[in-house]
């Protein structure tokens, strides 16, 4: 879609309360971060339950995938690289799939199932292309989480879980962009499942939810004292699809529900501490991020926009 029929006066007006949501929520964040700082993270006092979850999930995630063995297949004849949409079958994709869930069992072997993650992501970006798998890009969080796990004594590795959180936000506000500038791939989803959009009409829930998605993912990054709500209302919102689509939906989530897992156990992190103004106060804060939010918005859209130019798509 054009960018000037994007700029509908539904979404400036979303634009523009959202904006003011994320603003009130920030002011929040800010003094219950100064009221309560003992409440903005565990530490390491859980690492080891925030790790498990973590080499849990995607472990769990790639058995699944692993020789078609989902609750259900994911394809009459094909299986997938990565999700359902990424389709294809050989001994390859099935060796590194099973070598990731059988490699994270163990904290010394993980850097080699990141490996393994990262040429299942490479498969896709030779099949599929750059582009169509920058939805994706928390896999390759996943993978930096891993390779860094048996390195307990090296600085980086505090940065795991920022990381791995920071990619998630990405490719939810990625795939959030989507929905404004290609609206009729939602639509065509509600167009089946009426009742996602309750009465209301469809162009218009497109566009809202598209705010609602990209404001979570971008306060699972920038989120301080109410990071961890924030990360639970996108949980529920996964959550809440997987009775309208299936089986599906519930193998194909159990990835991204691991990754919020981890930040509601954990809270704050390094990454949060960094974007903050630490000799400013909660309403400066508020603002400053504020800023970050829209160049973050439209900086994303002209970056869809460019990778569609050198993908050959527009």
């Amino acid at each position: 879609m054009a960018f000037l029929h994007v700029l509908s006066p539904i979404f400036l007006l979303c634009c523009v309360g959202f904006l003011l949501l994320v603003f009130t929520g920030l002011v929040a964040d800010g003094w219950l971060a100064r009221l309560r700082p003992r409440m903005l993270s565990t530490g390491g006092r859980l690492a080891w339950a925030e790790e498990a979850i973590v080499r849990f999930g995607i472990g769990a995630y790639c058995l699944l995938l692993w020789n078609n063995a989902a609750i259900v297949p994911w394809g009459h004849i094909n299986e997938v690289v990565l999700t359902p949409e990424l389709l294809g079958h050989d001994w390859v994709i099935d060796g590194l799939q099973g070598s990731v869930a059988v490699l994270v069992l163990w904290r010394w072997t993980c850097p080699l199932a990141a490996l393994a993650l990262m040429g299942l992501f490479g498969i896709g970006m030779a099949r599929y292309g750059v582009f169509h798998m920058t939805d994706y890009v928390f896999f390759a969080g996943y993978a930096a989480y891993l390779a860094l796990t048996p390195w307990s004594t090296l600085p980086l590795q505090r940065w795991r879980l920022p990381l791995l959180g920071a990619s998630l936000g990405f490719s939810l506000m990625w795939t959030a962009i989507e929905k404004f500038l290609y609206p009729q791939w939602t639509s065509t989803i509600m167009a089946t499942h009426p009742n996602i959009a309750a009465g209301f009409p469809i162009p218009d829930v497109v566009v809202i939810a598209g705010f609602v998605e990209f404001s979570l993912a971008f306060y699972l990054v920038v989120g301080r004292g109410l990071l961890r709500v924030g990360a639970l209302a996108l949980m529920v919102v996964f959550i809440s699809a997987m009775p309208e689509f299936g089986h599906l939906d519930v193998v194909g989530h159990i990835p991204i529900i691991a990754i919020l897992l981890a930040v509601i156990l954990r809270g704050a992190t390094p990454l949060q501490d960094a974007l903050r103004l630490p000799a400013q106060g909660p309403r400066i804060n508020a603002i400053a991020v504020c800023g970050l939010y829209l160049v973050t918005l439209f900086g994303m859209m002209a970056a869809y926009y460019g990778l569609q130019l050198t993908a050959g798509r527009i």
